[in-house]
């Protein structure tokens, strides 16, 4: 999908590449899920993927030395995807 999005960016611009990222990105964080042995329904949408894993995930709950921070650059990254769910849904050719 990333390759795809390659491509497409390329070729067609960002709107047709946001498609291939967002699917990229969902099957990554519930393929994670699933590896980290996260329950999450089947219909898991990319921002419950990530909430799910980000509660969940052994590796997310001690963040070590700069907890703060990277808690900061974790509620960001949440708040990143969850803005391109809408544009990828109403600003690409996911869903015309």
């Amino acid at each position: 999908a990333l390759t795809d999005a390659d491509q497409l960016l390329a070729s067609s611009g960002a709107p047709s590449a946001i498609d291939r990222l967002h699917t990229a990105m969902h099957g990554y964080l519930k393929s994670a899920c699933q590896d980290g042995g996260i329950s999450i329904p089947d219909n898991a949408t990319l921002t419950q993927a990530f909430k799910a894993l980000r509660a969940n995930h052994p590796a997310l709950q001690s963040l070590g030395g700069h907890d703060n921070e990277i808690g900061k650059i974790l509620t960001s990254f949440a708040s990143v995807l969850d803005a391109l769910n809408p544009i990828r849904n109403h600003g690409s050719v996911a869903h015309p």
